[in-house]
């Protein structure tokens, strides 16, 4: 009988490097900037807003849709969801999603409770997976530039969501840095939803995710 020659299995290609960046409490004026060197650098971000941003900058809520970035929802008005009652903590979710669909026609899949404040009852109230973070780039402390891309760059892992902010000019030119840096790294910048998915993580109602 004629031998058959085992077919060579493909070997894996090595998983992809993802990390996402996530940028809170805007939109604001430097956004756009922001938004500039995303597209540049063909780099995606997820950005949680709040209800008075969002309608005071509707063209750069758009914008972050149209250039394929990602919103969430980070409440009507920045209150710590853990410390209201409990009847009111569906409204502060709701009524920035209904803000978000008057502007742009959709609504939000992800949350982050303000402060990062989450409890049971948070998540017994939340119809959309919450996104907390692995790494705290700690621009809100430091309005230090390159304290900030430090902070990021050493401590860096794949499949990290890292905390930053769009209400800061001194975020933003971190980000800029960070950007063009963790891909020289190797890190592709992708969305939250996109490195869910990736890294083959189904995202579930209430359940609290810091990394992939």
């Amino acid at each position: 009988t004629p031998s058959v020659s085992a077919t060579p299995s493909p070997t894996e290609s090595p998983e992809k490097l993802q990390v996402a960046l996530t940028f809170e409490d805007g939109p604001d004026i430097y956004t756009e900037r922001l938004l500039n060197a995303l597209e540049a650098q063909n780099a995606k971000a997820t950005f949680f807003v709040v209800g008075d941003a969002a309608s005071d900058f509707p063209d750069t809520v758009n914008r972050i849709l149209d250039s394929g970035n990602e919103l969430g929802n980070h409440t009507y008005s920045h209150e710590t969801l853990t410390s209201l009652d409990v009847d009111d903590i569906p409204y502060q979710i709701n009524d920035l999603n209904q803000v978000i669909e008057q502007l742009t026609g959709s609504t939000t899949s992800l949350l982050r409770p303000p402060h990062g404040s989450v409890n049971e009852t948070v998540q017994e109230n939340c119809d959309d997976p919450i996104i907390l973070w692995s790494l705290d780039s700690d621009d809100n402390d430091t309005h230090d530039i390159g304290k900030i891309v430090q902070k990021v760059l050493e401590n860096v892992e794949d499949g990290d969501i890292i905390r930053m902010h769009d209400t800061y000019e001194t975020s933003v030119a971190a980000a800029e840095i960070l950007i063009t840096e963790l891909q020289n790294q190797g890190f592709e910048l992708v969305t939250v939803s996109e490195l869910a998915e990736s890294k083959n993580v189904t995202l579930e109602s209430g359940k609290i995710y810091k990394s992939f």
